[in-house]
């Protein structure tokens, strides 16, 4: 494999003298550009792998996306095999700038709920994680939102108590 830095970015070359090796090279190199042409979500997907004869008949696995913890939001697919897997007692800070429209749910908060679901049900077995989330400026208003998308059931009237109630300081508030 080579690899050269280009001014948009890099161009890599693979060979192989394995007619098998140059099947696989040129399935990776179509899933690549699939994800340069489609972004972040070709990424989601379960491409098939030629078999040894070449052929891509194989039929990849469908993915099941879930919600292990936040319904509705920060859909996942479980990788049970995956190199890389949630760890036990992983910390994780999130830090919220951006506030979002007053009737839409907060883009971070989205991100939050799929954290929380990767360590419940992403990985071969769920691990608790640590998490806290910082909202500062804008997203301070963005707790108001989160509290209608909450599971616990909280009634208005009460979830403006606990919001009052949150811990502040200059920059924002802590959840």
């Amino acid at each position: 494999m080579q690899h050269e830095d280009t001014d948009k970015g890099v161009r890599v070359t693979e060979t192989s003298e394995d007619p098998y090796v140059v099947k696989l090279i040129q399935a990776h190199a179509k899933v690549v550009s699939g994800f340069v042409d489609r972004g972040f979500a070709e990424a989601m997907k379960n491409h098939p792998i030629p078999d040894a004869t070449g052929s891509t008949s194989l039929v990849a696995k469908p993915m099941n996306p879930m919600n292990p913890v936040i319904p509705k939001q920060g859909s996942v697919v479980q990788f049970p095999n995956a190199a890389h897997q949630p760890r036990q007692g992983t910390k994780i800070l999130i830090d919220v700038t951006r506030g979002s429209e007053p009737n839409e749910l907060n883009a971070a908060i989205e991100k939050v709920a799929k954290y929380l679901n990767i360590y419940a049900g992403g990985g071969a077995e769920p691990v608790r994680g640590n998490f806290a989330v910082i909202f500062h400026g804008d997203a301070s208003a963005t707790l108001r939102v989160a509290m209608r998308y909450s599971p616990c059931r909280i009634p208005p009237s009460n979830a403006e108590e606990r919001l009052s109630g949150l811990p502040t300081s200059k920059t924002g508030a802590v959840l």
